[in-house]
């Protein structure tokens, strides 16, 4: 499906991304992990066709990113930024703008516009203000927008930088769980996130960003382990399995670092 080699994105002290290599195929659900600052936002940016990369090459179905018109891009995939929550459009056409790239169909894009309402469970709320809603509601109403954009393929590509941040513990669940349905479907899914339990859980592949580079790639039940997660967010992280045997990450407060020693470690006064 997408296939990202040796990107380099040049920074002001560091490169950004540099050698990272990111593979996504049909019927896979890969989440990115890693501390603020690790490159994870940019190498969404640069899977979705909005950052050229210094250097490097992103193919989609084997064609230059780069070569794909707008439009045929827009069908083929959607991104899940970082709500804008200012519009002031009810819901119902917040989805709707999903259908744009897609050749006029009426009866369609109400069909589809109803189902991605349905999905995200706001078909109650489908008049309200988006302006108007929480962080984790616009959230989803711009998670139905992505559904609705790429409509009717099952195998289209939805790009999503932390989908659920604002999301609560039930809303947060349903919303992985469509992705990874998605996924089964023959589609393609890469999340940003930020709780390895939600990698572990959901994602068929886990990649492990630091300091713009790639530190370890492979199936989550492989990769996620104490060391590496303890290593990476510089936590003291504990596994534990619950009588039915599945396994979850915590961290053990006592052990976590003040936000005082991180000012002071960085130079900074706390």
């Amino acid at each position: 499906m997408i296939e990202a080699r040796d990107i380099l994105v040049d920074g002001l002290a560091r490169p950004r991304l540099a050698g990272v290599h990111c593979e996504i195929a049909a019927g896979e659900f890969v989440a990115v992990l890693g501390p603020n600052g690790a490159g994870k936002s940019t190498l969404l940016r640069v899977l979705a066709g909005d950052l050229r990369p210094s250097s490097g090459s992103v193919t989609l179905d084997g064609i230059a990113l780069h070569d794909w018109s707008y439009e045929s891009l827009a069908r083929r995939r959607a991104v899940l930024a970082p709500s804008v929550p200012g519009l002031s459009w009810p819901v119902k056409e917040i989805v709707a703008l999903g259908r744009l790239p897609h050749p006029r169909n009426p009866a369609q894009d109400a069909r589809v516009v109803a189902e991605a309402l349905v999905v995200a469970g706001l078909e109650r709320m489908a008049a309200r203000v988006f302006a108007q809603l929480s962080a984790g509601e616009q959230a989803r109403v711009q998670f139905a927008r992505c559904l609705a954009q790429i409509e009717p393929r099952n195998d289209g590509l939805l790009l999503m930088d932390e989908p659920v941040a604002h999301a609560d513990l039930r809303h947060q669940h349903a919303l992985l769980a469509v992705a990874r349905e998605r996924a089964r479907r023959g589609g393609g899914v890469l999340a940003v996130l930020h709780d390895p339990n939600q990698a572990l859980h959901y994602a068929d592949r886990v990649l492990v960003l630091r300091e713009g580079r790639c530190v370890c790639s492979g199936p989550p039940h492989e990769v996620l382990c104490p060391d590496v997660l303890s290593d990476i967010y510089e936590v003291s992280v504990r596994r534990a399995f619950d009588s039915e045997g599945i396994g979850f990450f915590g961290v053990l407060p006592e052990a976590a670092a003040r936000l005082s020693n991180i000012f002071r470690e960085g130079g900074h006064t706390p």
